[in-house]
């Protein structure tokens, strides 16, 4: 019904007039509802009735003049100042930038730690079948070519039962590329083309001891935990929940895109040359397969930019090996102190 009210400020008293009504009230008495823009406000009463208005102005100046604030009245004084309208949006930003890029891959960390040993290994077996259907043949190398490169493994892995390393498998690419992958688990699949590229053994276990440091670090584990961790926080804010059920079965997927981070590969590759170093073998075989394999891709993979690839450029890479070599590793290096 339409009613109104006369304040008396300096009394401290407000009365609500209207049809049959005549009801008296000390501001204390009285609830306003916060200002947002101007929207219509609420002037709630003690017995439960509310009075609404667009007198916005008025109301302000109802409970000001006894300082009698809602709670959230700093809101409307915040967003209706551009100032402050613009370091809030900046202070958002920032904050969720700083969740995406530091938040949710420390968190993605600490997760993949504690994955139960038995789930991690049912993540590993089917992410190599879903790479059997996707991109994998059957091996074509003779038994003595796989026993090859499962004693060379054994030579890396000798006083080392903590890097989590579960078998090695041999697969063809059907595009015949070369390539070698970790999984989770442990397992670690080389393709035939990749064998047949690194002729020499010292190579080949450059490759290995490059995926053994994915193995120890998790890192394929990790990508997929913050893949996942984005895809919520973006449903979050977006209401987009099939971006979270298409993450679940990505695994293989981030394998075929080159998905690993430019401080994942630096990271296994800093593995790789503390572990070759370790063995007495020269690091200078990381560069010879490394240039090995960029020469075999085709000419467009070799043209794409190294801000548009997951993976450091070959040269960079080489050169972060040649700084181990003149004794820089602490300054130039993140590998762990011991292995």
């Amino acid at each position: 019904m339409p009613v109104r009210i006369t304040a008396w400020p300096e009394l401290n008293r407000v009365v609500l007039q209207g049809v049959g009504i005549e009801q008296n009230y000390t501001l204390e008495q009285l609830d306003f509802s916060v200002r947002v823009g101007n929207i219509p406000r609420r002037i709630i009463f003690p017995n439960g009735a509310s009075f609404e208005t667009l007198d916005n102005a008025s109301v302000d100046a109802l409970y000001s003049a006894n300082k009698v604030y809602p709670s959230e009245h700093w809101i409307h004084l915040l967003e209706s100042r551009f100032v402050w309208v613009f370091v809030s949006l900046a202070i958002t930003a920032v904050a969720m930038w700083s969740l995406v890029a530091f938040g949710i891959p420390w968190l993605a960390e600490k997760t993949s730690s504690a994955i139960p040993n038995n789930l991690e290994t049912q993540l590993g077996e089917q992410t190599l079948e879903g790479l059997d259907n996707l991109i994998f043949s059957p091996s074509k190398l003779k038994v003595q070519q796989k026993n090859r490169g499962k004693g060379l493994m054994d030579d890396l892995l000798a006083g080392h039962n903590d890097i989590g390393f579960k078998r090695l498998e041999f697969r063809a690419m059907k595009d015949n590329t070369a390539n070698a992958m970790a999984l989770p688990s442990g397992i670690i699949v080389v393709t035939d083309r990749l064998m047949e590229l690194a002729d020499k053994d010292e190579e080949l276990q450059a490759v290995l001891a490059h995926e053994l440091g994915h193995v120890y670090y998790r890192h394929l584990l990790r990508s997929w935990l913050q893949n996942s961790a984005v895809a919520l926080f973006v449903a979050g804010i977006l209401g987009d929940v099939s971006s979270i059920s298409a993450n679940v079965a990505v695994l293989p997927t981030l394998l075929v895109e080159n998905h690993y981070s430019h401080e994942f590969e630096e990271q296994a590759d800093d593995f790789a040359i503390i572990l070759l170093n370790e063995k007495k073998i020269d690091t200078c075989h990381i560069g010879l397969i490394l240039s090995k394999l960029e020469s075999s891709l085709p000419d467009e993979a070799k043209s794409i930019p190294d801000f548009l690839s997951t993976h450091p450029a070959t040269d960079k890479r080489i050169e972060r090996v040649n700084v181990f070599k003149q004794g820089k590793v602490n300054s130039a290096l993140n590998c762990p102190s011991k292995l």
